[in-house]
């Protein structure tokens, strides 16, 4: 799901990535710099996944959002989604380490930034 200023978009993630996802609304999609809250729910992940994200670019389908910032509880989780499904774990890790692609805040700077 992605919500943005009360709008909420159902829909699923069909690409992640660790710098964002491609998100498949079920019905409209936010437009291109519009801001708001990803809320992933990921079969074989330990609860939901929160990233605040901006939509950067619009294609038939769906929208790409960049992830802009999760908690560090988010980041470990996520990180091990993705390392689960890769064919080189730790090369992904790796590059992972170099170049995150969000900001990982504290739980607090989370908070504030989903209200």
């Amino acid at each position: 799901m992605l919500a943005s200023a009360g709008v909420r978009w159902s829909g699923t993630a069909t690409t992640l990535s660790f710098g964002g996802a491609f998100f498949r609304a079920a019905h409209g999609a936010p437009a291109v710099g519009t801001e708001g809250v990803l809320t992933l729910t990921p079969a074989g992940a330990d609860g939901p996944l929160v990233f605040t994200c901006r939509a950067v670019r619009a294609e038939a389908g769906g929208v790409g959002l960049r992830f802009l910032a999760t908690d560090a509880d988010g980041l470990m989780r996520y990180t091990a989604l993705m390392r689960a499904g890769a064919d080189a774990p730790d090369r992904l890790l790796d590059e992972f380490r170099v170049t995150p692609g969000f900001v990982v805040v504290t739980d607090e700077a989370l908070k504030t930034a989903l209200e």
